[in-house]
């Protein structure tokens, strides 16, 4: 079965569009995150199970606030063996108006990352499409 050549420029344009509008909607959530926010140490305490897979792993983190409390967190699950290990220190950003609003500063970074990947990737895309078009005209 021949493929038309017209195919291929509406696949990348739809495909960068796509990686595109993801990147950009990723990258207003990560902006929820104020930058106010606050750098406290942690320490793993666990590295649980995630789900049903015995691979999924996540760590379990207690950190104090600035009120002194004690005061846990998940991270992000993740397949990669030893990734986590208990007794490890990490870093938490917290929310110094409440501290119980805390993530992983590692979690931080690596969603920009990915947001940045989905962008250049859709921008490439778009401008292969774009330029698949001009060739096809």
């Amino acid at each position: 079965m021949p493929v038309n050549l017209a195919f291929i420029p509406l696949v990348l344009l739809v495909g960068g569009a796509v990686f595109l509008v993801n990147g950009l909607r990723w990258r207003r959530q990560l902006g929820h995150h104020p930058r106010d926010w606050v750098a406290v140490s942690g320490t793993i305490i666990e590295v649980r199970r995630g789900g049903g897979d015995d691979e999924v792993r996540f760590p379990v983190v207690e950190y104090r606030g600035p009120d002194g409390l004690a005061r846990r967190v998940h991270g992000a699950e993740s397949a990669v063996p030893d990734l986590h290990r208990k007794g490890e220190k990490v870093q938490v950003l917290l929310d110094p108006s409440n501290p119980r609003r805390a993530r992983l500063a590692d979690l931080q970074k690596g969603a920009h990352t990915l947001t940045t990947l989905f962008l250049v990737t859709g921008l490439t895309l778009l401008v292969l499409g774009a330029a698949s078009v001009l060739v096809l005209i």
